[in-house]
């Protein structure tokens, strides 16, 4: 934040209770002066200008309530007396408060404040902090002519309901969402991150098989869609008001699902999303698929096994046979007329359609369930950028070095994807549809909000920051991606591991993006 503090005297009630209602929201709530409680510790009051001015903490109840929902955490009472306040406070749900149980000096109180701040500030839990605080103290004013067991004074108030005791650095950090938003949030994100690969090798135990034509979708989330979920998350998390993105966060949903039922409806399907023994019949097939099928050679398909009488019966598992049969044709360099490839062609683009499996429903696999929420989820998250990029004014934001780190860190992510679909389009979409164009459906629009975003950033990082030297790394890292991607998917095969005969090295790629991540975030955001 900009502003870290703001020292306040001689006020009047109003003042505290427009400071308590700021927008960004305060860390910590100091007050020096005066207090005292009723006998039983129920009720506290302090005194802000003199002594017939004495406020209650009922009288501005509303106001500190808002500012323990903007993130205030910790209390502190350098005052006389304060267990009543302290106990006020853990009724408003506010995590923890330190007070002074009896009456304390004006030197004590200082001594207290000093020893405190520099224990607490060198990121010392609250606990610890105060412990090292007393026995400072004990030292120097727990003797007879002084002040003995002034050490006792200070103690901690902490609300049961709050989850742990602050630290200093746990202060400065982004507020977390409630637990009951995190938890469904953290579940959808685990679902989106290996539901998809764990539905395939459960559902088909040929997990290699389909990796490896289709990377993008089954690799790309658990390689690196889990950092952008997270940054995304993270995000989020910085801005001190949450209330006014619940629009724009409703409209990117609605976008979303508007894509994904455009998607999981077109053609070119994908074989996971058909079960093993998916069997689709047409009855009355255009005469040209026939004579296509007739052409293909029987070291590719038995046509016999797809024209049976006046109907094509369409059988996965001969959709599969005649796949791998084509590709090894392909891999070994055998002759195959331009005429016969195309024809195979032609099946795939066929047998593949949506209209002729969408009245076979009940062959609809597990996995296309999971491949719909993957697809949903990559689409949400590139969407949510556009609400965050605009909303870089540092007094909405908790910390303004580490949203732009956030920020970063999930485009870099999503930058991974790019030599995966590449790869799909340029060699498994050639070895099925016969297409070799990397700008199919909707993959030009998402390039084109790849490359606006890494613009973007380019910018913001240059005007925000002058870092130049970040920003000419996000572009050497965006230019090899895509020069690998386009030129060089050999490179993937050798690197990402689709040709490998052990796809345990898979595992070696999320490890090595995690340590990154950590490695980034540690020289750039946390300072």
């Amino acid at each position: 934040m900009q502003q870290t503090s703001k020292f306040l005297s001689s006020l009047e009630q109003k003042i505290y209770d427009d400071e308590l209602r700021e927008g960004r929201g305060w860390h910590i709530f100091f007050f020096a002066g005066h207090s005292e409680s009723r006998k039983d510790g129920t009720i506290g009051s302090i005194v802000i200008n003199n002594e017939d001015d004495c406020l209650t903490i009922d009288e501005f109840k509303q106001e500190l309530s808002t500012a323990i929902e903007k993130g205030l955490q910790l209390a502190i009472f350098n005052s006389c007396d304060g267990l009543g306040l302290a106990n006020q406070l853990a009724k408003l749900h506010l995590p923890s408060s330190i007070v002074m149980k009896e009456v304390i000096s004006d030197e004590i109180a200082c001594d207290f404040l000093t020893h405190f701040l520099d224990t607490f500030s060198h990121n010392t839990s609250l606990f610890a902090a105060v412990h090292q605080v007393r026995k400072e103290l004990e030292k120097k004013w727990d003797l007879p002519e002084q002040y003995p067991g002034a050490h006792w004074l200070p103690v901690i108030v902490h609300n049961p309901g709050a989850p742990n005791l602050p630290t200093w650095k746990g202060l400065i950090s982004e507020y977390q969402l409630p637990l009951k938003y995190r938890l469904p949030i953290l579940i959808v994100a685990i679902l989106g991150a290996i539901g998809l690969s764990l539905s395939i090798h459960l559902e088909f135990n040929q997990f290699k098989f389909y990796a490896q034509l289709y990377p993008h979708m089954i690799l790309f989330p658990w390689f690196s869609f889990w950092i952008a979920m997270w940054g995304v998350y993270q995000a989020f998390c910085q801005f001190i008001n949450k209330k006014k993105f619940w629009l724009p966060v409703a409209v990117v949903l609605f976008i979303s699902i508007l894509t994904l039922s455009i998607e999981v409806t077109s053609d070119n399907m994908m074989l996971f999303e058909l079960t093993e023994n998916a069997v689709a019949t047409v009855d009355k097939p255009p005469l040209e698929i026939i004579d296509k099928i007739e052409k293909i050679p029987g070291t590719i398909v038995d046509k016999h096994e797809f024209i049976q009488s006046d109907k094509i019966v369409i059988k996965k598992i001969k959709i599969k046979k005649a796949i791998t049969n084509f590709i090894n044709i392909k891999e070994e360099n055998k002759e195959i007329s331009e005429e016969a490839e195309n024809s195979y062609y032609e099946l795939m683009k066929f047998s593949l359609s949506y209209n002729v499996w969408k009245g076979n429903k009940d062959y609809f696999s597990f996995s296309r369930w999971f491949y719909g929420l993957t697809f949903w989820m990559i689409i949400f998250n590139v969407l949510m950028l556009f609400v965050l990029w605009p909303n870089l004014d540092s007094r909405q934001i908790v910390n303004q070095l580490k949203y732009l780190g956030y920020l970063i860190t999930t485009e870099v992510s999503f930058l991974s994807w790019i030599p995966l679909r590449l790869y799909y389009t340029q060699k498994t979409k050639y070895f099925i549809f016969g297409s070799t164009s990397p700008l199919e459906g909707l993959d030009f629009l998402v390039y084109l909000i790849i490359f606006f975003l890494l613009t973007m950033t380019l910018i913001k990082i240059c005007q925000l920051e002058q870092r130049y030297k970040l920003a000419v790394l996000v572009t050497i890292v965006a230019a090899i991606v895509l020069y690998i991607g386009t030129f060089q998917t050999d490179l993937i095969d050798r690197f990402v591991g689709l040709n490998t005969s052990d796809p345990r090295i898979w595992f070696i790629c999320p490890l090595l993006n995690g340590l990154c991540l950590y490695i980034f975030l540690s020289n750039e955001t946390d300072r």
